[in-house]
């Protein structure tokens, strides 16, 4: 349950996630740079107009970030596949959508990790020009896991080349300070350069494990 602000709409959040484990979530039990998640729903009550929306239903993600050595060379990888909210020109849509990627990844320090990926985007949906629209890109980032706190920040950009030709570029950062084994406290923020526009989201909250 959460909070934020997309540019200047305000809006409630409620994410429901039945099964497995974000990458900031307390680490405990799962393997580090491992993310496992089935059936997310996130949705959004915009306050300005009493707007709900579903932000995004993620159907299944998978994201393996395994730490390269001297001695193993193991390949990270990520996928996912579901429904998000996307810009086009003129408003924003729900469009199913999959996406990979594959890289690499290095332990920095007792907790943390850097990656290096190239993704890849598909995006379906009658308000693309062509129905659909296919985007190359990379993703460049550092995570820390730790027992009482978990930080993401990283870069992301892609070039849409089917549909709308442009390229989205994007700075996050996330964090998450984990208060007990059942409750975490959540911030993040978001700032987009998509179709020469830019926006930012700033989001915060609290996470119950049940």
């Amino acid at each position: 349950m959460g909070g934020g602000r997309l540019d200047d709409r305000n809006f409630t959040q409620l994410t429901v996630r039945p099964a497995y484990h974000d990458l900031l979530d307390p680490p405990e039990g799962y393997r580090p740079g491992a993310q496992l998640q089935f059936l997310r729903l996130d949705a959004r009550l915009y306050t300005d107009n009493d707007e709900l929306q579903l932000e995004q239903l993620t159907a299944v993600e998978i994201r393996s970030l395994s730490p390269r050595n001297q001695f193993f060379s193991p390949l990270s990888w990520q996928v996912g596949v579901g429904a998000r909210r996307t810009e086009t020109v003129d408003k924003r849509v729900l469009s199913p959508y999959l996406d990979g990627g594959a890289g690499g990844s290095w332990r920095l320090g007792p907790w943390l990790q850097g990656y290096a990926m190239g993704t890849a985007d598909l995006e379906v949906d009658d308000d693309l020009k062509r129905g659909y629209d296919f985007a190359p890109g990379a993703d460049l980032g550092l995570i820390h896991q730790g027992t009482r706190l978990s930080t993401m920040l990283g870069v992301r950009s892609k070039a849409w080349i089917v549909s709308s030709q442009h390229r989205q570029d994007e700075l996050y950062t996330r964090a998450s300070w984990h208060v007990s084994r059942d409750i975490s406290l959540y911030g993040q923020f978001n700032r987009e350069r998509h179709y020469d526009r830019y926006q930012s989201t700033w989001q915060a909250g609290l996470h119950l494990y049940f």
